[in-house]
């Protein structure tokens, strides 16, 4: 909301030619936006995913912490090996324990952003920023994307100073790191990839800038 109204504010020769597309993939989330935004004056189209979006856009596709709230995978070095972090049951409650990697993906993430962990290193990697960037791409003929969020440069977010990742979860304002005490009742999220978003944006042909 306040991104639209500081268009209609700022910018009044743009304002009357607005056509905005938002997606929002909770059915009441769409309802909340499309009664608050009746003043846009192509409206606003509400969409439950990207691929309902038309793909002749001339504009800007933009998210605020959005890559941050995408799924990850756990992963870790254990001799010399890589290993994927599981969900078992253990004495009767969830228990994350690290086996051989479900696929050739993971260690194929790795290499193309040149990240080598060290022995007991426990990191995240997000593979939904690749599929996403698509269709990204795909929804403009021409223009720009700006992405806001938290994170850090690749060689800086899998370094030594975070021996065991960045995930972190959050229950009634409170900040823990065990994503398994409440699952499904609490946002978790992990920092992003800079260095991984700017590869797949210059992938796609724009002009990756600074983070």
């Amino acid at each position: 909301r306040s991104t639209l109204k500081a268009l209609q504010d700022r910018y009044p020769n743009i304002w009357p030619r607005l056509r905005a597309w938002s997606v929002e993939r909770g059915a009441s989330g769409r309802s909340h936006q499309q009664a608050r935004h009746r003043s846009c004056p192509g409206g606003l189209n509400i969409a439950a995913g990207i691929d309902e979006v038309p793909d002749d856009l001339v504009g800007l596709v933009y998210s605020n912490e959005l890559v941050d709230a995408f799924p990850v995978h756990r992963v870790t070095i254990r001799d010399g090996v890589l290993l994927e972090g599981h969900v078992d049951v253990v004495g009767g409650s969830l228990a994350e324990c690290f086996l051989p990697p479900s696929g050739p993906h993971l260690a194929a993430h790795l290499e193309r952003n040149g990240v080598c962990l060290r022995e007991g290193q426990i990191a995240e990697l997000c593979l939904e920023v690749e599929p996403w960037g698509a269709q990204v791409s795909a929804r403009l003929a021409k223009g720009g994307w700006l992405t806001i969020d938290y994170g850090h440069e690749t060689s800086t977010l899998y370094n030594e100073s975070r021996p065991t990742g960045t995930l972190v979860c959050q229950r009634r304002f409170t900040l823990h790191d065990d994503p398994l005490a409440h699952p499904g009742a609490e946002d978790i999220t992990a920092q992003v990839d800079f260095g991984n978003l700017r590869r797949v944006a210059n992938a796609h042909g724009f002009d990756g800038g600074e983070m």
